[in-house]
């Protein structure tokens, strides 16, 4: 395995995730997980990383090896997986006014439930 490979693989599992479950909240082919966690793709993307570190809630720099807290330099963003869902299903929306229409209808919706 690769340190990337190594990295990738604890992270995962610290969120008791399967390959398949990081595949869907990531965009990167389970395949290509594979690849990575094995050491068998050296070179991923800069985009996949980004993925990787962003569901994973780690840098990219941690990812790659460069520092050794996997928060150093401040994870991307410290999101449940439901909310990295959501986030992208509403990125996936069409235009920029579905999107506010959306967010406008859960910030309802979540006063509500306060």
């Amino acid at each position: 395995m690769s340190l990337l490979g190594d990295r990738v693989k604890v992270a995962r599992i610290a969120k008791d995730w399967g390959i398949r479950q990081l595949a869907q909240m990531s965009g990167v082919e389970p395949s290509a997980i594979s690849r990575i966690e094995s050491g068998e793709s050296l070179y991923p993307t800069a985009q996949t990383i980004a993925n990787l570190a962003q569901v994973l809630n780690v840098s990219s720099d941690y990812l790659l090896g460069l520092v050794e807290s996997p928060d150093e330099h401040g994870a991307v963003f410290a999101l449940s997986s439901e909310a990295w869902e959501g986030a992208r299903l509403i990125e996936s929306l069409p235009d920029e006014e579905s999107r506010r229409r959306v967010v406008e209808a859960l910030k309802l919706l979540l006063e509500g439930v306060k």
